[in-house]
């Protein structure tokens, strides 16, 4: 039986690539943001602003109502619609 060799190199990119998959799972960095695409429902009146991360403004539709209900997006014209309807 013949022994194979493997380059260093080849060697070296397969440890690299490994241990990149291990920071990215370890870090979450790639993974995939929550949604944030809530549509505006027909019936939000009265609005009150929760608050805004990394892009994603929340707010509650008609709250102190049995119809309260939280929204949150990234769509700046839905956000500046929300800001402009009466605030609780």
């Amino acid at each position: 039986m013949k022994n194979v060799q493997f380059p260093k190199t080849l060697i070296l990119a397969c440890i690299a690539g490994v241990l990149l998959v291990l920071l990215y799972t370890q870090l979450g960095i790639g993974q995939a943001q929550p949604p944030c695409n809530d549509p505006i429902p027909p019936n939000c009146g009265v609005v009150r602003f929760l608050g805004e991360v990394d892009g994603c403004a929340c707010f509650v539709c008609n709250p102190d109502s049995e119809s309260a209900k939280t929204i949150c997006t990234r769509e700046v014209r839905d956000k500046e619609e929300l800001r402009r309807k009466p605030q609780r």
